[in-house]
């Protein structure tokens, strides 16, 4: 039978809301793929139809994934860009560290003075 209102109202908010998590999840790259399962055909027709409204620029003709190689990553298919990172070559971090490394100890060093001078006393 029909639920009462409440509960209609909760099950009505689910489906947009899980879309928008899974939109979000995805743009973060916090997952990769999704199996929604549901128990009757009222219920996948209902949540094709909410998905295919939150992710509709999100489609992607079948032919755009056989020739990128069934590479479906978002940025893959170009739905994202990819994030560039670009990091230091190792014998930089390296010298970087030995140098913090350094001044570690003379402020090491500084402090033992203090505190022989303050012993002295």
């Amino acid at each position: 039978g029909a639920l009462p209102a409440p509960q209609a109202l909760r099950q009505a908010g689910r489906r947009p809301t899980l879309a928008m998590l899974m939109k979000r999840w995805f743009q973060a790259a916090v997952i990769s793929r999704v199996l929604f399962l549901v128990d009757r055909i009222e219920l996948a027709k209902q949540a094709k139809e909410t998905f295919d409204n939150y992710l509709r620029d999100w489609l992607v003709p079948a032919r755009k994934i056989i020739d990128n190689g069934y590479n479906m990553t978002l940025s893959g298919l170009e739905l994202i860009k990819p994030e560039t990172v670009e990091y230091p070559e190792p014998e930089e971090i390296l010298a970087s560290v030995a140098a913090k490394e350094e001044r570690i100890l003379e402020l090491i060093q500084e402090m033992r003075d203090l505190l022989e001078r303050g012993n002295e006393k």
